[in-house]
């Protein structure tokens, strides 16, 4: 199950393993089915699980969790804040959801969360616990041991198991998000522990297994509540969690096997989490310029400038941006000897969150001293000979054109011409929309000091399911992204180089009154203000 990518173990990505526009209340899509229990942290304590319901904060030892602060969370929403423990292991209080049959007499089950750590894990800390009895008789818990993650399962038939796997150093990362989860089947007795750090990889760390003897089901009859961030029975609220929760989910079959969530389904969760909640007025990308390269966009991805024949791109002068103003710079890559000649570009690392995308949109300014001609490449990313991927690149004077492939077949779409696509010496904002599933393409334009977007051209193509859901290709600006790495350069400025997408539906292609948004903001943007798009 396992590729080998940048030197890095990841799990193979299918098609059914995409990110989710959902608003700020992320529901698993795709091939996940419903959770039983899902706390997001989003709507306070509500439990958007098909049990329903909703838990409750419990103060303990004087101290109590609260939900955290908006951006704080795993994907910038909220989460659950259990940081006024007053150590890993103390006393503290704790979330609960009371008792519910249909948390019981699991033969199969999956939990996952995502915590957030200063200190280290002693033995005990109780992250998530459905146990009741003194000897662990019944139920299930996920519970902390020196820095590794362990579980315990108590059955109808002899009493109770507890192991853990022999340690990850993706356990021990402190002060990052990072995802747990856990699967066990009973008719294998297979426990299996996965773990990745938001950002990273989701990776299987441990593999081993319930004597299959010991159980025929989980407790049928087990009163204890569930409990969050500390102990569910004995002295609910001992062994707290010192730290922050977010997005806990449990599924469970008390019939077969179908608790057990398939690899792919956990990596759909991962990839969602790690960038939800985010609306579509977030993009993916977003590449400013204004004194660096930070890319203020979803994916947690670093640009760098790449030298090539010699020239490389620099960051212009302060005030020379789009929109003119102080604090307003752009990339300068005008150093190019010719156009769609070989020069630098600016480069992002190859994402999974830019393959195998349902909807995107490509939206950046430009500033040329000649005229554009067929081949310069803005934004590529873009496998030649595997038809994969997307890239934006002129195709005259006054046109640009759109290339698409899922993988097999590819297409390139024209804009038409218009005359302020061929404007020179003065910026120039342009953006494209692709619904690939109904094969609707939008472009459109506009000057610097206008406050309206012309729709430049709107018209239909070959539709497919999605973009080719496998491209290892990086993501290029100003130059090809792949086949001869910096060639087909764009001699000019660029500016505001975003990239809106989704792998669930038509929500990243943007309207026109949203593009408009952002094109009028971009030219009253002051000194080290955030655009916020509504």
């Amino acid at each position: 199950m396992k590729t080998k990518r940048t030197g890095r173990m990841r799990w193979a990505l299918t098609l059914a393993a995409g990110l989710a526009w959902c608003g700020m209340a992320l529901v698993c899509r795709g091939d996940v089915p419903t959770p039983l229990v899902e706390f997001l942290f989003e709507n306070g304590t509500a439990n958007s699980g098909s049990i329903g319901g909703a838990g409750c904060f419990v103060t303990n030892n004087g101290v109590w969790p609260v939900i955290s602060a908006a951006g704080s969370g795993v994907g910038g929403g909220h989460a659950m804040d259990n940081r006024s423990v007053s150590s890993m292991g103390a006393a503290g209080g704790y979330l609960r959801l009371d008792d519910d049959d249909r948390l019981d007499g699991f033969k199969s089950l999956t939990m996952s969360f995502w915590y957030r750590a200063t200190n280290s894990f002693p033995y005990g800390v109780r992250l998530l616990s459905k146990r009741a009895g003194v000897a662990w008789v019944s139920g299930f818990e996920m519970l902390t041991a020196n820095d590794t993650i362990w579980h315990a399962f108590g059955g109808s038939d002899i009493g109770y198991w507890t192991a853990g796997n022999t340690g990850s150093s993706l356990y021990a990362i402190r002060d990052k998000w990072v995802f747990v989860a856990l699967t066990w089947n009973i008719t294998n007795g297979i426990v299996r522990y996965y773990a990745g750090p938001q950002g990273e990889e989701l990776t299987m760390v441990e593999q081993t297994g319930v004597p299959t003897s010991a159980f025929t089901n989980l407790s049928v009859n087990n009163a204890s509540a569930l409990t969050i961030g500390a102990a569910s029975s004995v002295t609910p609220g001992t062994a707290a969690f010192d730290g922050m929760i977010d997005n806990v989910r449990i599924w469970g079959s008390t019939n077969d096997a179908s608790g057990v969530l398939s690899d792919a389904a956990l990596q759909e969760c991962f990839l969602q989490d790690d960038l939800n909640p985010v609306s579509p007025g977030v993009p993916l990308v977003e590449l400013r310029f204004d004194g660096s390269l930070t890319n203020s966009g979803a994916i947690p991805l670093s640009a760098a400038f790449a030298t090539n024949n010699g020239v490389c791109p620099a960051i212009t002068s302060d005030g020379q941006g789009a929109s003119g103003r102080p604090g307003d710079f752009a990339m300068d890559n005008t150093s190019a000897s010719v156009m769609n000649g070989a020069a630098g570009y600016c480069r992002l690392p190859d994402s999974h969150h830019l393959d195998g995308l349902k909807s995107l949109t490509v939206s950046f300014w430009y500033n040329v001293a000649e005229a554009l001609f067929y081949g310069p490449r803005i934004v590529s990313k873009r496998a030649y000979g595997a038809n994969a991927g997307f890239e934006v690149h002129a195709a005259a004077a006054n046109m640009f054109h759109e290339y698409a492939a899922d993988g097999v077949n590819y297409r390139a779409v024209s804009s038409l011409e218009h005359s302020s696509y061929g404007v020179s010496n003065s910026w120039v904002f342009f953006a494209m929309t692709h619904n690939v599933t109904n094969a609707a393409v939008n472009f459109y334009a506009g000057r610097l000091g206008e406050k309206k977007l012309t729709l430049v051209r709107s018209t239909l193509g070959t539709a497919y399911a999605c973009l080719a859901a496998t491209n290892s290709s990086i993501l290029s600006i100003a130059a090809s992204s792949s086949f001869s790495l910096g060639n087909a350069a764009f001699k000019g400025k660029l500016d505001n180089v975003r990239i809106w997408g989704s792998r669930t539906g038509d929500e990243a292609a943007l309207s026109q009154a949203a593009l408009t948004e952002w094109f009028v903001a971009d030219q009253r943007i002051p000194v080290g203000a955030v655009i916020i798009v509504r």
